[in-house]
């Protein structure tokens, strides 16, 4: 889009996105920088922040743009990422309003949804006394089997809480199994091969203990050894909302390796309660507006190639990406060959 209509463009992006905006929900993007244990109280996205975003967006465009050229069935959605997410802040006064592209490979999307899940369920959990964070694993699949297993450990996950909690109340215990459940995935670029597991927390030592034992009689193959259980401290609610996937695989990213891991696990939930009065969603808010430290204006900032930029040709945030992440994003996104089918 030229900047002459960028400009003249203003007043009917406004309105477009004025009518799908609560000004009540709170400014997530601030708050996606809960990789630290505490939360400022400052509710006011300043440049440096703005920067983040901007470094955030600029690293999920060099791979996404990557996986869009596979032509693989999200073809579509990691082109909304790309041209779609951050692409164009609208501001207003001193309020930036964007659109988010709410894609589970998106790094700008994934700091909010960080926050959102920490912040929704952090309290919660903390009432629980007696926390443990356990691993449950089974052996590596092919690409052809990731999408298949992953729905049946999610399943199997689902009957070993209805199993304890029947043993439980038929031994007087009225108290339901308590925690939370991740599903995660990871690439061997040695073998070829996926690792999916579930990390979780759980109310009660012995819990943990009945529910691995569960777990290997669903698959007698899984080593013992790595079914982990260990007591939950404050740096686990950190460990549990981080990403569903590693990105990198020994310092590079497989871009076939990544799109099989995004189409098993589209559709289904990474994260799911048990036990628990809240049940946070995943999503965010598609547009979604934050309070910035920037001079008052009214003008449309348009992302161009590592930050936002207005009509004159002003820099939003003067984010430039550094020699490591230029070595990232030109050597350590590579290709390999995957076999999909049987």
């Amino acid at each position: 889009m030229e900047r002459t209509n960028i400009q003249t463009n203003f007043e009917n992006s406004k309105k477009k996105s004025s009518k799908k905006i609560d000004e009540k929900k709170p400014l997530l993007d601030k708050l996606a920088q809960l990789w630290t244990n505490t939360i400022s109280n400052d509710a006011i996205n300043t440049r440096q922040n703005l920067a983040r975003r901007a470094k955030a967006k600029y690293f999920t465009q060099a791979y996404t743009k990557q996986l869009a050229q596979l032509k693989s069935t999200l073809q579509k959605s990691y082109n909304n990422t790309i041209y779609g997410c951050s692409n164009t802040l609208i501001q207003e006064g001193k309020k930036i309003t964007s659109r988010y592209c709410n894609n589970r490979w998106c790094v700008v999307c994934n700091r909010i949804r960080t926050a959102k899940l920490i912040l929704g369920y952090k309290d919660e959990l903390k009432k629980i006394p007696d926390l443990y964070f356990c691993t449950l694993t089974i052996p590596n699949v092919s690409a052809y089997m990731l999408k298949e297993t992953i729905e049946k450990m999610i399943k199997t996950f689902g009957k070993i809480i209805e199993t304890l909690n029947t043993r439980k109340k038929r031994a007087g215990d009225k108290n339901k199994l308590k925690g939370l459940r991740k599903i995660e995935c990871t690439f061997n670029d040695v073998a070829i091969t996926f690792h999916p597991h579930i990390h979780f927390l759980i109310e009660g030592y012995q819990n943990a203990v009945d529910f691995k034992t569960e777990w290997l009689k669903h698959y007698p193959d899984a080593l013992p050894f790595l079914q982990d259980i260990k007591k939950a401290d404050e740096g686990t609610f950190i460990e549990l909302f981080k990403y569903y996937t590693k990105i990198m695989s020994n310092k590079t990213m497989y871009i076939e390796a990544l799109d099989v891991i995004f189409q098993a696990m589209r559709g289904k939930r990474v994260y799911q309660p048990f036990g628990l009065k809240k049940c946070i969603s995943e999503d965010i808010d598609a547009i979604n507006a934050q309070i910035t430290d920037l001079e008052e204006a009214e003008k449309i900032w348009m992302w161009e190639e590592n930050d936002w930029v207005d009509y004159t040709g002003e820099r939003l945030t003067n984010y430039v990406p550094d020699e490591t992440m230029n070595e990232l994003v030109n050597k350590n996104i590579k290709h390999i060959d995957i076999k999909i089918q049987q």
